[in-house]
């Protein structure tokens, strides 16, 4: 679906087991050939349709279909080896239904491990939605009985801590690895006889303020 990297998944301990789900897009699907005939002659109707039921299954587009696989595999890996702790990191947002699952069915505890944020447009700082939207009660269901709430950096967990007081005491900064302070300092001395080196790091997709 976008630039990744393979290789990176050779350097994983193997000790750690790795369960990979068969989980896809719909909307990315290139083979014409599978389409129904209101997706061929209906392109963005269908579209529409499709994000709808992902709402329906959980308040996130694109993955919120995802939903019931991850909880059934979730629940499935737990019965044959019983979990501790379940860490989430949401990356789509649909993963955290199934470490509160977990946690309602069986009694797991759950830390969530926030690399960005849901509520808070991260780009604009402002609020993405309201505590009493549907996002917003199941944000509020699964902060409210995670073990701890993980954020990337101090103002997004200022902004939790504002928007759940009840916890504030369980919401931790965990830095990612690769920030400057966290890593000695080296710096760069250009070779004259090499001439200029260009690199570009980012993306060529996204809206104009993501770059």
């Amino acid at each position: 679906e976008f630039g990744i990297d393979p290789t990176l998944s050779e350097g994983v301990d193997p000790r750690i087991r790795i369960i990979r789900l068969p989980l896809s897009r719909e909307d990315l699907e290139p083979d014409i050939r599978t389409y129904s005939e209101f997706r061929a002659r209906h392109p963005k109707a269908w579209l529409t349709d499709l994000r709808r039921r992902e709402m329906e299954s959980f308040p996130e587009p694109v993955f919120g279909l995802w939903r019931e696989a991850l909880e059934r595999s979730v629940g499935a890996v737990h019965d044959e080896r019983p979990a501790d702790l379940v860490l989430v990191s949401p990356a789509p947002n649909t993963g955290m239904a199934a470490a509160w699952k977990l946690w309602s069915d069986r009694g797991v505890p759950y830390a969530v491990d926030h690399r960005d944020a849901w509520s808070l447009h991260t780009y604009r700082g402002v609020e993405s939605f309201t505590r009493d939207s549907p996002a917003g009660q199941w944000e509020g269901r699964i902060f409210e009985n995670a073990h701890e709430l993980w954020c990337v950096n101090a103002a997004i967990a200022d902004f939790y801590r504002s928007r759940f007081p009840a916890i504030a005491d369980r919401i931790r900064v965990v830095e990612n690895g690769h920030d400057p302070f966290l890593q000695p300092v080296s710096p760069h001395r250009p070779d004259a006889e090499q001439g200029l080196s260009f690199g570009f790091l980012g993306t060529s997709n996204f809206p104009a303020d993501m770059l």
